[in-house]
């Protein structure tokens, strides 16, 4: 995610640890009942809803469960699991990780594991499973590098994966690669338009550009070149306050909050282009989202 304000100030919240819970949320918000509500504006198809575990739509390559769902992190660095087929959000806990900032993006690696990124470029370790920290990984924002939106993909249809990132900083800005043995930053090309990123288990990455000079677009990123190839038109989520990206069974997910709202919006683009609202009012404030290469790659 990229939070506009996050550009002009840091932005420091308190944290607490807690336990994780088994609350979930629907539409508009809690349901302590362990029940959610399919809200929102878009449509929704009944054979969306099949189990994740479908044997047909990911690699036969041991991927667990848990590394084929979307999670999410809040402004109050609550770590959440996102089922797009049930409409509903588990939540997992709050990240304990000693960093003040609030988060700004997140990726997930194909083990489950979510990396967090802070304002202020502290990249945390965090587990899926009860949001524990696992430990700083790197400082990414040292000296004049600045970078903001991740997603992981895969080469081709391999299990390689690759961390990708956006490189505000130095000038000018430009797609690049996050090395996870040594965590330095290598840039590919010139890019615009502060996107968050996301990738799947086919070798593509994909961008929610929420500043793209004509408005915001969702577009498919040549990781060769960081030039912008497929693109669909994403003016209706408008000008979003803070914004996050995930792919997931052959759709994308948009998590937006405008200035005016009192929570994020979720937002479904298809495969074709067509854009919908897919939840509304979720109750929550989403900065950061994150899928692995494991999650499925065409609808279910």
């Amino acid at each position: 995610m990229t939070t506009k304000a996050a550009f002009l100030m840091l932005l420091t919240f308190v944290f607490c640890g807690c336990q994780a819970s088994d609350t979930l949320r629907g539409g508009d918000g809690f349901d302590d009942s362990g029940g959610g509500s399919e809200t929102g504006n878009g449509s929704h198809d009944s054979s969306d809803d099949a189990a994740l575990d479908t044997d047909d739509n990911a690699l036969d390559d041991g991927c667990s469960q848990e590394a084929k769902y979307i999670y999410v992190v809040t402004t109050d660095k609550a770590l959440l699991k996102f089922d797009p087929g049930s409409k509903m959000f588990f939540e997992i806990g709050e990240i304990d990780c000693p960093e003040y900032n609030s988060p700004v993006s997140m990726a997930v690696s194909r083990d489950a594991v979510a990396y967090v990124l802070y304002d202020g470029g502290k990249l945390f370790r965090v587990s899926t499973s009860d949001a524990s920290c696992q430990g700083q990984m790197a400082d990414l924002w040292t000296g004049n590098q600045e970078t903001r939106g991740m997603g992981f993909a895969t080469v081709g249809n391999s299990t390689v994966e690759v961390l990708y990132t956006y490189r505000m900083n130095p000038a000018p800005p430009q797609l690049a690669t996050i090395d996870t043995h040594t965590w330095k930053t290598t840039p590919i090309g010139p890019m615009t338009g502060r996107p968050e990123l996301t990738g799947t288990g086919k070798g593509e990455l994909w961008g929610f550009f929420a500043s793209a000079p004509s408005g915001p677009i969702v577009a498919r990123v040549d990781t060769e070149t960081g030039a912008l190839a497929t693109t669909f038109d994403a003016s209706a989520v408008g000008g979003p306050e803070s914004w996050a990206f995930a792919f997931w069974g052959g759709a994308f997910y948009i998590f937006s909050k405008e200035y005016n709202e009192p929570s994020t919006t979720v937002y479904e683009v298809k495969a074709t282009g067509q854009l919908s609202v897919y939840m509304a009012n979720t109750g929550v404030n989403i900065v950061g989202a994150g899928v692995s290469t494991c999650a499925p790659v065409t609808p279910i």
